[in-house]
């Protein structure tokens, strides 16, 4: 019966001093995955685009089109021929009409230089059409160029808006009187995206963490590239 009796006493007091050593550990790993599971939320709500900014269409739209989740379409034509480039009758000429509207519309936002309301030129205008779908969103994208005399202008037309999402242009159209960081502010003013107030110009990008979007001004010897994509996480920081 003693020894009954030591064996359980000696049983407990084994099981006392495995659960001293245990159960810091159990709790510091809880609490471990606590912290874990309350970064991994904070970097989720960091990551995801601010609830007003969400709520422009134009936010909305530009990272639907870049989402991988995206099913594109696309379809071409291109057409020759003699063009007023803002007047004119028929479905192409309308086109081009509206097309080159916006780029006055950059011109007027000192973005561009050089673009002439009344000109008339044999040019070269073609458009590839590029659909977006993201669930049961649709979303509309014209890549159109226009090419008159030398000036060349490449770029895509988000349809609903209107704007000019993305522009390829040679080095003499850019406006180069204004610094880049007054050329970019323009740009999303151009785009009526200036309501989002967190707009910071850094590492020559403009960037929105609200919209987590950016503003880029690419460089190659003879082009300039603009336009404005999402914010990746390596360009958050």
């Amino acid at each position: 019966m003693n020894k009954l009796k030591g064996l359980i006493i000696y049983v407990l007091a084994f099981f006392v001093i495995f659960a001293s050593f245990k159960i810091p550990e159990i709790l510091f790993n809880i609490k471990t995955s606590n912290i874990e599971m309350a970064i991994y939320e904070k970097e989720k709500f960091k990551n995801a685009i601010d609830v007003e900014a969400e709520k422009i269409y134009l936010v909305k739209a530009i990272h639907d089109i870049e989402s991988e989740e995206s099913i594109i379409q696309i379809s071409s034509s291109e057409v020759t021929g003699k063009y007023i480039l803002v007047e004119g009758q028929g479905e192409t000429a309308e086109g081009l009409n509206k097309a080159y509207k916006e780029l006055l519309k950059l011109q007027e936002y000192s973005i561009v230089k050089g673009v002439e309301e009344n000109d008339k030129y044999n040019c070269v205008y073609g458009i590839a059409y590029r659909t977006y779908r993201k669930g049961n969103k649709e979303y509309w994208v014209n890549g159109t160029w226009i090419n008159y005399e030398d000036k060349k202008y490449d770029f895509g037309v988000e349809v609903k808006t209107g704007k000019i999402l993305d522009i390829t242009i040679s080095k003499d159209i850019l406006n180069n009187q204004i610094s880049k960081e007054e050329l970019m502010k323009n740009y999303v003013k151009y785009l009526d995206l200036y309501i989002i107030d967190d707009w910071r110009f850094e590492n020559n990008i403009l960037k929105s963490e609200k919209a987590k979007l950016y503003v880029s001004l690419l460089e190659s010897e003879e082009k300039y590239i603009l336009g404005i994509r999402t914010l990746t996480d390596n360009l958050i920081k």
